[in-house]
């Protein structure tokens, strides 16, 4: 997960924003000790002349649902984000309001992920216990992360 905030650090710090960031839009390869990530899906991407505030906290936010979806949000907490705002410079990191992601992003799970759940209880099925689940604990694991948390 360091790795991974490190390179979305740069890629903020740049003017690029996602627009559509979630796990399944980052591609991850093994590359010796190291990895190398790629985003995809850019159709909802922008690139600005510096780095955009608000389209950040967007894909922050996107990422943190992603954690809620697939129960590791604790580990986003402690690990990516602090990475993640280690990478940045501090009048940047001033105005990145960690409490403010997870609150609208954990309402945002509810209205959304959760409601999807509620409106089709018998076809849903959890990403975690889906094959995309399986697949996102798998590579947790190769990568030596361990998810204590389902």
């Amino acid at each position: 997960f360091r790795q991974l905030a490190g390179t979305l650090a740069q890629w903020h710090l740049a003017g690029a924003v996602h627009g559509d960031l979630k796990w399944f839009n980052i591609l991850v390869q093994k590359d010796g000790p190291d990895f190398l990530f790629s985003f995809v899906d850019l159709d909802r991407a922008e690139i600005y002349s510096s780095p955009s505030i608000l389209g950040i906290n967007k894909d922050l936010r996107r990422i943190y649902r992603g954690g809620k979806e697939f129960m590791v949000e604790k580990l986003i907490e402690t690990t990516f984000f602090p990475a993640y705002l280690s990478c940045l410079p501090e009048e940047i990191r001033k105005q990145i309001h960690v409490e403010a992601i997870f609150r609208i992003a954990s309402q945002e799970w509810r209205d959304k992920g959760r409601l999807l759940y509620l409106e089709n209880e018998s076809r849903y099925q959890s990403p975690v216990k889906s094959g995309a689940g399986l697949i996102f604990r798998k590579i947790l694991k190769s990568i030596g992360i361990k998810n204590n948390q389902g």
